[in-house]
């Protein structure tokens, strides 16, 4: 007798946003994209106004994203209470480096100001957790790539 252990698919998780309209058309894409590779993956979505990013998710994303924090953390107003995103700023402030001042150093840094803040965060964001990667989904259409290099898409 032999014993086998269910195939379990992996799981790719959207931390998404439904008043973003960059990240409802990233989850149009992902589902999309999950029904043409005949559901190779199941997806698991955040609706990071609603539901908290854990501190071991922000972690594992910023390991994943090689701490490349500007991908994922919107720019402060002036007065630090509300984000804005970086693209909103680049029409005025179109010369100068977008974030670099408000950018964390360590990792510590940035889930803190996503734990004080959540607004900071900026979806949407893909993560596959059992391969470890992660990827800042805009333009959202940057899911397809990384759905074929990790082997879920031809």
């Amino acid at each position: 007798m032999s014993f086998r252990l269910p195939h379990l698919r992996p799981i790719i998780t959207l931390i998404h946003s439904p008043k973003c309209a960059t990240s409802t058309k990233a989850l149009r894409i992902l589902k999309t994209a999950k029904t043409s590779s005949q559901d190779a993956f199941d997806v698991d979505i955040i609706d990071h106004t609603r539901q908290e990013v854990t501190k071991d998710q922000l972690v594992t994303i910023a390991e994943y994203l090689g701490n490349d924090f500007k991908q994922v953390l919107k720019k402060p107003n002036e007065d630090g209470e509300n984000a804005i995103a970086p693209e909103e700023n680049i029409q005025n402030r179109s010369h100068e480096k977008i974030d670099e001042e408000f950018l964390p150093k360590t990792v510590d840094q940035f889930v803190s100001i996503v734990k004080k803040n959540p607004s900071r965060l900026r979806p949407p964001i893909l993560v596959d957790w059992n391969k470890g990667h992660a990827i800042a989904t805009r333009p959202p259409e940057k899911i397809i790539d990384f759905l074929k290099n990790l082997g879920y898409l031809k």
